[in-house]
């Protein structure tokens, strides 16, 4: 137990329960963020009719066949350039904005699924896009929300490349690549 209590607190460099707390910022903060914009984006793509909506869709589902290497190094010359490497906003930030092709591939599917007959007496009753996504898609949208969420949780959680690239200092190491290091 003593083992234990000295590595959970105190550490070689970093106390165990920095890294995790490290690792749940960057979890929660992936998992927010792609949740919040992919919600919006899909439903978007779904319900606003506009000149190249399918072609603006396939292009981000094409954004799935690129693998994470083939990204990393531009990715990082960005997060450098933009002085953000050793910080939370290192992780979060390019991470949520790399993943959210499959979120929003998800949540497109689900919403082609509504049915059209809750927008229009929607709209008869005077609900705008706002009202109806807020009152309508929403609270439909529960259970593929906690799909989606669990999904990027544990996604992230046992994220292990990209903290171990953008963070050289202890301090921000998430657990799993602080077990390598």
């Amino acid at each position: 137990i003593e083992n234990y209590t000295r590595a959970l607190f105190s550490g070689i460099n970093v106390p165990v329960s920095t890294m995790l707390f490290n690792s749940l910022v960057m979890a929660v903060g992936i998992a927010v963020g792609k949740i919040a914009i992919s919600l919006l984006s899909a439903f978007a793509i779904v319900y606003f009719r506009f000149p190249g909506r399918n072609v603006f869709f396939w292009m981000i589902f094409i954004t799935l066949m690129l693998p994470v290497e083939v990204r990393i190094v531009p990715t990082y010359t960005v997060v450098a350039g933009f002085g953000m490497l050793n910080s939370y906003w290192a992780m979060i930030i390019p991470y949520t904005a790399g993943g959210l092709a499959f979120a929003i591939f998800i949540l497109k599917g689900f919403f082609d699924g509504l049915p059209e007959d809750l927008f229009e007496a929607a709209r008869i009753d005077g609900a705008g896009h706002f009202q109806s996504y807020r009152h309508i898609v929403l609270p439909l949208s529960k259970p593929i929300l906690s799909v989606v969420l669990i999904m990027n949780l544990l996604g992230t959680w046992n994220e292990f490349m990209w903290p171990f690239i953008v963070n050289s200092e202890g301090k921000y190491h998430v657990i799993a690549s602080a077990l390598y290091v």
